[in-house]
């Protein structure tokens, strides 16, 4: 991720309102900046291919989600980590719906897939049809890997290891 603008350069050209998490030109910065950025008028264009928000400063693209992340004070987002939109809505920016968290920790704040059995990420319901039975056997997978394989066992064991897979120190 590129670095961002130091925070008192944010601070001078924008506002932030934390409660719908959208920047405001503080003044107009039409020398810095292509397209709206009029004083009071909301930061930043959405983009076709990920549909995030970014706000162009002095040539450069940047997230609307990074520059608000900087200028609550919170630094750059150090190496390795992502900025995080806990609700999954890539326009929603207010402070809380931000975190940081790794690539992993990122891919697994996404909506269930539509071949899920179970309704839980990594956790899979074969149906054991040997001997004319229909007996449920729950696989569960973390990283890809094979954790918990096991037949006649309960829905909530199976979540349950799911998650110590997930964080093992609880």
């Amino acid at each position: 991720m590129k670095a961002l603008p130091q925070a008192s350069q944010l601070w001078d050209l924008f506002t932030l309102d934390p409660l719908k998490g959208i920047l405001y030109w503080r003044k107009d910065a039409t020398s810095l900046c292509r397209g709206h950025s009029r004083r009071g008028l909301p930061a930043g264009f959405l983009t076709n291919q990920r549909r995030y928000l970014y706000c162009e400063i002095d040539g450069t693209a940047y997230s609307v989600a990074g520059l608000i992340w900087k200028w609550l004070g919170n630094g750059d987002v150090p190496p390795g980590m992502q900025l995080d939109h806990r609700d999954r809505n890539s326009t929603n920016n207010q402070p809380w719906n931000l975190r940081l968290l790794t690539p992993s920790g990122n891919s697994l704040n996404r909506k269930t897939r539509s071949d899920n059995t179970s309704g839980i990420a990594g956790i899979s319901i074969n149906v054991d049809r040997r001997r004319g039975r229909c007996v449920p056997r729950y696989a569960v997978k973390h990283r890809g890997k094979r954790v918990l394989s096991t037949i006649d066992f309960e829905k909530a064991k199976a979540v349950k290891a799911r998650l110590m897979a997930e964080d093992p120190y609880g």
